[in-house]
């Protein structure tokens, strides 16, 4: 019964191939791929140091959101809340602990925009018009014309398949996959600590402020509170930021802690509802999902640097 299911979606009507058996697809290799073969194929791609750094495609994009989304607002708590309150705060430590902070965000930035995420060579292997997933999870990718393993998927902004493919994220120009996956992760704690940090620290100095607004009138704590908010609006302004950012990479934080435990990418996710997809195939309880996620090793690159190494 299952096999006649499976010849229902052969299509070898208009197709000059000989059927083959789906088990002779389920150990099609992968090919691995010098890096200049890669380069000259997917032009956004840069490779540094003879192809053992590869920048992402949106590279210029990540430049871009690490300067205004990071080294600025830090920039500007620094200069206008540390410094001008050092009465309150002790300028040594929060100045270490902006630096730390700041730095480990910038790390995990370019971690993931110099790692391969896990991308699958496009190669010439042959469909064998079998429009199904295999018993191992694999399937075939039209545009790459690879057979791709279990939870690996395309990705349309790169134009290649990736290993346990997560999602595309514009802000570090890279794709999201096995290879990175856990520095973005790291990277969303971080930044939600350093919000967390940069926003208690604001609210912090507008109340030891507040006092001082009104020290010869008879108001509450709140209404002063409010007047050292209108008598600082870049104060304001730097909390508001700090607590978009808060609430922003926070979810994303703990929705990827979610999926950690669950054993799910974001795509498999956003899927869920689809009546032909199963969300929870991989979920094998809470303590496997996460060392499954977090300790087993990745696979090598496919993206090799060594020509030797390609032609063996």
């Amino acid at each position: 019964m299952e096999a006649l299911s499976e010849n229902l979606f052969l299509n070898g009507e208009d197709s000059d191939e000989a059927y083959v058996p789906p088990e002779a697809c389920k150990d099609w290799p992968i090919q691995d791929c010098h890096f200049s073969d890669w380069q000259k194929q997917y032009h956004g791609n840069w490779f540094l140091c003879y192809g053992r750094v590869m920048c992402g495609q949106g590279w210029p994009i990540a430049v871009q959101a690490m300067i205004f989304l990071l080294m600025l607002p830090t920039f500007m708590f620094y200069v206008l809340v540390i410094l001008p309150y050092s009465e309150y705060l002790d300028v040594w430590k929060h100045t270490a602990l902006t630096l730390v902070g700041s730095g480990s965000v910038l790390f995990f930035i370019v971690l993931i925009m110099l790692t391969d995420p896990g991308y699958l060579p496009s190669s010439d292997a042959p469909s064998y018009n079998v429009r199904y997933e295999l018993s191992n999870g694999k399937t075939y990718c039209e545009t790459c014309k690879i057979w791709k393993p279990a939870r690996a998927s395309h990705c349309v902004i790169c134009n290649a398949c990736v290993r346990n493919f997560d999602h595309h994220c514009p802000f570090v120009g890279n794709c999201i996959g096995e290879r990175n996956y856990m520095y973005y992760v790291s990277l969303l704690w971080f930044v939600t600590l350093g919000s967390a940090y940069e926003l208690t620290t604001i609210v912090f100095v507008l109340l030891e402020v507040a006092p001082m607004v009104s020290a010869n009138r008879q108001r509450t704590l709140y209404v002063a509170f409010v007047l050292s908010i209108r008598n600082n609006p870049c104060l304001f302004f730097l909390a508001l930021i700090s607590g978009v950012f808060l609430f922003t990479y926070g979810h994303h934080f703990f929705m990827h802690l979610y999926l950690i435990v669950n054993n799910q990418t974001y795509k498999e996710y956003i899927r869920r509802n689809d009546l032909d997809f199963d969300a929870k195939r991989y979920d094998r309880g809470c303590y496997v999902n996460v060392y499954e996620r977090v300790c087993l090793p990745v696979h090598q690159s496919h993206i090799l640097v060594s020509q030797s190494n390609h032609n063996r």
